[in-house]
């Protein structure tokens, strides 16, 4: 890579506030072939999603400054929360395949029309602690396994059934 000794003129870029998006009709779904795809209702958090690199430091006895090098890529613990839905079958397939603690594919669908598909291994369920007054849930963890495939200009179905069939 070149130095940093460039001649820099600054520009001002045009800037025009728009509204943020809000993660409302956010979509979960699974499969385990990746070919049928289920949602996965009543998903109140689904962790981060993606891969980011370690650093490898590249500086020699001969430099008088550190540098780096982006190095392998390595994927986000997940957590998976939601709402316990007892009748709901997609769910609690979902919990079960959690307790074998299986690999499974993801696709998060946001009403932007983006979406991130990846392998998770799941490493089991937690039922958190709850009282009186709060409603039954679950906790999943696991693993982003590889990269993830990011898709852009889909069309979300409206309602609780997703868009699997869309990717």
């Amino acid at each position: 890579m070149a130095d940093l000794d460039v001649n820099l003129t600054p520009a001002r870029y045009a800037y025009t506030p728009t509204d943020a998006i809000v993660g409302g009709e956010t979509q979960v779904q699974y499969s385990t072939d990746g070919t049928t795809w289920k949602p996965l209702r009543g998903v109140t958090a689904y962790g981060d999603s993606g891969e980011t690199a370690s650093f490898i430091d590249q500086t020699t006895i001969e430099d008088n400054e550190s540098r780096y090098l982006a190095g392998k890529s390595d994927t986000p613990d997940k957590t998976f929360e939601g709402y316990l839905y007892p009748a709901d079958t997609d769910q609690q397939n979902f919990l079960s395949l959690a307790d074998q603690k299986a690999n499974v594919l993801m696709s998060i669908f946001w009403k932007s029309g983006n979406a991130v598909t990846f392998i998770v291994a799941l490493g089991g369920r937690v039922d958190p602690e709850t009282n009186a007054e709060s409603l039954l849930s679950w906790r999943v963890t696991g693993k982003q396994s590889g990269k993830c495939k990011r898709w852009s200009g889909l069309t979300v179905n409206s309602g609780n059934g997703g868009n699997g069939g869309n990717i």
